[in-house]
Parts: structure tokens; sequence; C-alpha cells
């Protein structure tokens, strides 16, 4: 269950096996089912999640009660709140699995000790600043009225249509 993880760090960043056995250490697996909640809005998110297979949707309730997607996850992406992630504070988002699927999961705690392990997962920090910037933006300004991004990302966009409709 962890080759994808492996090639997808190793696009990155070079690991030896000794590496890689602290990170596989560190991850504990998820078998989701279809809709399965990882957290909910008004919870804590404790941990970031590797997409090995399936889809992850997180959304929001606006003010009138709807659904508002900020993003998905398919295979090979993480995926957190990392806004409630780092401060350990209520989400503003809820996490669930789009189809059944399989995850890995870093929790906070194991990912601090991974950095300390294995330095060449530093850069990770600054992604996740970047992220947490990102559904600040989405969340407060953006209310969900984000852009079709078919036109931008026609890659990602046929991903997404092989999960959500096989």
């Amino acid at each position: 269950m962890y080759t994808n993880l492996e090639a997808h760090i190793a696009s990155f960043v070079k690991l030896g096996e000794p590496e890689f056995e602290i990170l596989r250490a560190s991850l504990k697996t998820a078998e989701l089912r279809k809709k399965e909640l990882l957290f909910r809005e008004g919870g804590v998110c404790r941990a970031d999640y590797f997409v090995d297979k399936g889809c992850l949707r997180m959304f929001f309730i606006d003010d009138k009660s709807t659904e508002r997607t900020t993003q998905f996850a398919i295979e090979n992406w993480w995926m957190a709140d990392y806004i409630s992630l780092e401060r350990q504070t209520a989400s503003d988002f809820s996490l669930h699995a789009v189809v059944a699927s399989q995850v890995l999961v870093l929790e906070r705690n194991a990912f601090e000790k991974l950095l300390a392990a294995v330095p060449a997962h530093y850069p990770a920090a600054g992604l996740c600043r970047f992220a947490t910037a990102h559904e600040v933006h989405v969340r407060f300004f953006g209310r969900g009225n984000v852009p079709a991004f078919q036109p931008f990302l026609p890659w990602f966009y046929s991903a997404l249509c092989v999960v959500l409709d096989p």
C-alpha cells in the first residue's frame, strides 16, 4: 500500500530505505466507504491524508445550508484542513470520501517526529502554509464561487471524471 506514496515522494526528494522505513512506521492505513467522513466542520483535523486509491472532497456548508466544495484530492494527493491541523482548532470544513477509498494517515504528532527524523520532509512544512492560505482564500473570499477549472487543469478534470463516473 505504500508503493504510490513512495513513488510520489521520490518524484520530489531522494530518500533511502532507512528513511522510507521511518515514514512507513509513521503512517496508519484507513479503508473508507463512500461518503465516510474523516472529519466534520466544527471538529478538529488531526491528520494529513494521502489518497492511495479513490478520491476525497473537502467542503463547507454555506449560510443557505448548501454544500460548497473547496477541493478534491485524487490518487497520489495529500489533503487536510491545514489551519485546523496546525493550530488544533475547530475546522471550517468537512472531509469525506467521494467513493470507496484507501488512504494513508499521517497524524500531526507523527508528522512532527518524522520531520525531526527525516529532514528532507522540511519543504512539506512550507507547503502546509501555502495550503492554509489557499483555504482562507477559498472559504472567506470565494464563498464557493470558484471558477470552472477544466480549461486550466484538463489532466485533473479527466482524473476526477474517471473517479466520479466509473
